[in-house]
């Protein structure tokens, strides 16, 4: 019996694929938002009334990567042009960039957090030792997975390299040295917060 080919469902508008209209909309919003950032740190918009409490150039760091954000999200619109791929990049080395001030900055630093989690909470008062360097390890973290994506990338484009590899391992070595000990903790967090459920439950 002679069998035919069904023709291809149709697509049911299911792809996570970003549309290029939400993309567009994305960045025209962020964008803005960084251009208007942007002229508060020029001193086009009132610079201290809308309440800074940091430096200047932080304003404008924080205003590029805003808008450089907003370019990012254009490549879904317009794949084709080479400034909008690499547009993330500069907002992600933006990035880098405020979570280092935050970190080795001068000035005083003052954050608020604590630890919860896995039905246990403790708040605290942070010092600023703990402020910096929980921004410190973020900025080594980003700063290796950036470098870590940028080798996996060129090496598409360019091939096996010696200074690629490097960069790679380098990416991958900063990368581990912020989240193993961080996982560690994670595990011994969670196994502490187990312990005290049990023994905060009534003996039956």
């Amino acid at each position: 019996m002679d069998t035919q080919e069904q023709p291809d469902a149709p697509d049911s508008g299911n792809d996570t694929a970003t549309s290029p209209g939400a993309a567009l909309a994305a960045g025209i919003i962020v964008g803005g938002i960084g251009f208007l950032t942007l002229m508060s740190a020029a001193g086009i918009l009132p610079f201290e009334s809308l309440g800074w409490k940091v430096p200047r150039p932080v304003v404008i760091g924080l205003g590029m990567l805003l808008v450089f954000a907003g370019i990012a999200a254009l490549q879904h619109v317009w794949p084709d042009i080479a400034l909008f791929r690499h547009a993330g990049l500069l907002a992600a080395i933006g990035l880098i960039a405020m979570l280092g001030w935050v970190a080795f900055g001068a000035g005083p630093r003052a954050c608020s957090g604590g630890l919860s989690g896995f039905g246990v909470s403790m708040p605290k008062a942070v010092a600023e030792w703990e402020c910096r360097g929980a921004f410190g390890a973020a900025t080594i973290l980003f700063f290796g997975l950036i470098l870590w994506g940028c080798a996996a990338s060129w090496r598409q484009n360019l091939g096996e390299r010696r200074w690629i590899t490097f960069l790679e391992w380098t990416g991958k070595a900063l990368a581990g040295i912020v989240l193993l000990p961080l996982l560690i903790v994670l595990v011994i967090f969670a196994l502490v917060s187990v312990l005290i459920k049990r023994l905060r439950r009534p003996a039956g």
